[in-house]
């Protein structure tokens, strides 16, 4: 059972390294904060920096926020073969019932450590759904994840992780604004 549960935890810690790589400062200096303090998503870079924020506050739902309704949280290869009893990703309800236990009480979390350094940035024109409208943003980002147990077990993930954005279909965004999301999200082999 133990082993399990450290497996579970693993794999969850690998996919939030991944979300809170995001947080190394990454942010539209045109858009401010909102009330909650939490970036205005009109950017890819706001977006990664609210759910970097969101993992390091343990704050589930502003983390669940930024994930599209059809968001994928894709596992490495090694991560299938060593566990092939997961499915090759993870989606957005998958991601809501792992964080709300890793943020919440029951996995014993002590604190969340997280290290987010993007190394690229690509812009992919018409990548969009339908290929022909939206561009789609990829940001790599080299991450450093330790999260400290109850029972003094601390839990590392360094790795790199590749996040996909694009822009979310509201004609027009948000007061006139174009709005992002973060549709997928690839925990990439060392």
């Amino acid at each position: 059972m133990r082993t399990s549960r450290s497996r579970a935890i693993t794999l969850t810690l690998a996919a939030l390294a991944a979300c809170c790589l995001l947080l190394s400062g990454c942010s539209d200096s045109s858009t401010g904060p909102s009330e909650s303090g939490y970036l205005d998503p009109t950017s890819p870079e706001n977006v990664l920096a609210n759910f970097g924020r969101a993992y390091n506050e343990r704050s589930v739902d502003e983390f669940l926020d930024c994930l599209s309704e059809d968001f994928r949280f894709h596992f490495t290869e090694y991560d299938q073969q060593g566990w092939p009893e997961f499915p090759p990703w993870f989606y957005k309800s998958d991601e809501r019932q792992v964080h709300e236990n890793m943020f919440g009480g029951d996995w014993g979390v002590e604190s969340i450590v997280l290290s987010l350094v993007p190394t690229s940035v690509e812009t992919i024109p018409g990548a969009g759904k339908d290929l022909t409208e939206s561009d789609v943003v990829v940001i790599r980002v080299a991450t450093d994840l330790r999260i400290q147990m109850q029972d003094d077990m601390t839990f590392v993930a360094s790795d790199y992780q590749d996040f996909y954005f694009r822009e979310v279909a509201e004609p027009g965004g948000r007061d006139g604004r174009t709005l992002w999301e973060m549709f997928e999200w690839y925990d990439l082999d060392a």
